[in-house]
């Protein structure tokens, strides 16, 4: 079974086929994302509400059941978070100031040399 979309400014629905009776307001956007290539979507998100209750899914934990038909609007903002390649810890790890121990060398100001 599927969960139809739309655009507000498009003519057709299209699908998003699921697996099971519901899916997550959450999985639902990364779906859409992934079938409209829209990028990462950092500058911006998607507003779900059902098309014949105009209700608005806020909340991206609620789960839309299947055949359920929804308008989708593109809202600014930067409420998603990034696509993490990365693990925090290494990342943080690239942050960090390393503190360098200077060697013997006649440049780092040793005192005994005239000019």
């Amino acid at each position: 079974m599927a969960v139809y979309y739309k655009f507000k400014s498009a003519r057709d629905y299209d699908s998003i086929p699921i697996e099971g009776q519901f899916i997550s307001v959450l999985n639902l956007k990364e779906m859409i994302f992934e079938s409209k290539h829209l990028g990462r979507g950092t500058d911006f998100d998607l507003m779900i509400s059902n098309a014949q209750t105009d209700e608005e899914y806020a909340d991206e934990s609620i789960m839309i059941p299947k055949n359920t038909s929804v308008l989708i609007r593109r809202i600014p903002g930067r409420p998603r978070m990034p696509i993490v390649t990365e693990p925090q810890e290494a990342i943080a790890a690239e942050n960090r100031v390393e503190e360098i121990v200077p060697s013997g060398s006649a440049f780092l100001g040793d005192s005994s040399m005239k000019y």
